[in-house]
């Protein structure tokens, strides 16, 4: 069976044994009630220390408190940060300066080239 967690904020479901894949589907993201659930749903399903590519293209802005949570509770090793053009690269941007992630972080566009850099952290790379 297929480890996946679906909360209000986002799909994230295992490309591989340590590598999970993260999409938003909420524009915005500012109730913590439903930050802190989903990081515990991630936690609950997947554990700590996981690689991550996260894809922001959808969203349009998160609050300072959640990128914050986001940033100290993720449990991730490493992320790698999907964005789009406009206001998701100027989110990823913001948050790489002003929350200054705990471990090991970029933004990329293109998805391939974020897998690679995962692999290149440390990540299992994803069956084919």
């Amino acid at each position: 069976m297929k480890k996946e967690v679906n909360t209000s904020l986002a799909r994230v479901w295992a490309l591989s044994p340590n590598l999970m894949k993260e999409v938003y589907y909420k524009t915005k993201v500012h109730d913590m009630e439903l930050v802190r659930e989903h990081i515990r749903l991630c936690h609950e399903t997947f554990g700590l220390g996981k690689y991550y590519i996260t894809d922001i293209r959808l969203l349009k802005s998160a609050s300072r408190e959640a990128r914050e949570y986001l940033r100290d509770h993720s449990g991730a090793a490493a992320a790698a940060i999907i964005v789009g053009g406009g206001l998701s690269k100027m989110l990823g941007n913001m948050y790489m300066s002003f929350s200054k992630p705990l471990y090991p972080s970029r933004i990329f566009q293109d998805e391939k080239k974020a897998i690679a850099w995962l692999v290149e952290q440390g990540a299992e790379a994803p069956k084919k």
